[in-house]
């Protein structure tokens, strides 16, 4: 917000232009944290491995609810298992890449460049420019 504004068109300055005088009120944003979005893979299921996992897990959980009468409750604890299975099973833990070349280590060095512009250290992002730019 401009409080107030003031020109100088008396000033001793080597310029055509007229000085200006300002008070203002600067409120500054701090940038937002990434927030990852879990997705799940079903993908990982062709696996014969991890599927048996996957079956043993989702049927202890089941065995468990069977002798639950209240139905609002038997369909509580059997989202929870659901849930509770694909979370543990399913969630991709790794950053998604968009292009087959960009590895986990261009991956982290882009985000410590992130942080170093986030932070002011313009001489750690200088550097960790050209590091980028060689990869």
């Amino acid at each position: 917000n401009l409080i107030t504004k003031v020109t100088i068109p008396g000033a001793d300055i080597e310029s055509d232009h007229i000085p200006l005088r300002a008070d203002i009120i600067l409120r500054l944003s701090r940038p937002k944290e990434k927030t990852v979005r879990k997705t799940l893979e079903p993908k990982v299921l062709k696996d014969e491995e991890r599927r048996s996992l996957y079956e043993e897990h989702l049927n202890k959980e089941l065995e468990s609810i069977r002798s639950i009468n209240d139905t609002n409750e038997h369909w509580l604890k059997l989202k929870d298992a659901f849930t509770e299975t694909n979370e543990i099973f399913l969630t991709n833990t790794g950053r998604r890449t968009r292009n087959k070349w960009m590895t986990e280590n261009i991956l982290d060095l882009m985000e410590k460049r992130r942080q170093c512009k986030v932070n002011r250290k313009y001489t750690e992002y200088k550097s960790l420019q050209e590091k980028f730019e060689m990869k």
